[in-house]
């Protein structure tokens, strides 16, 4: 999984994996925040979005 970017990915929907390690799978990536380490937030922030990936995609993790 590629690590976040700090902007939503050009995919229509993603798999994301938070600071916290919950894991949420099918999102349209335009309607979360890809900030990280925003000063609007507490700071480290498990709902900060550490890697994604495009939805569907096979990590081999776990197979």
């Amino acid at each position: 999984m590629p690590a976040n970017p700090g902007y939503p990915p050009p995919y229509e929907l993603v798999d994301i994996v938070y600071q916290g390690g919950w894991i949420v799978r099918g999102i349209e990536p335009t309607k979360r925040r890809w900030t990280r380490n925003d000063p609007r937030f507490p700071n480290p922030n498990p709902f900060d979005i550490a890697r994604y990936q495009p939805a569907g995609a096979h990590t081999g993790a776990g197979a």
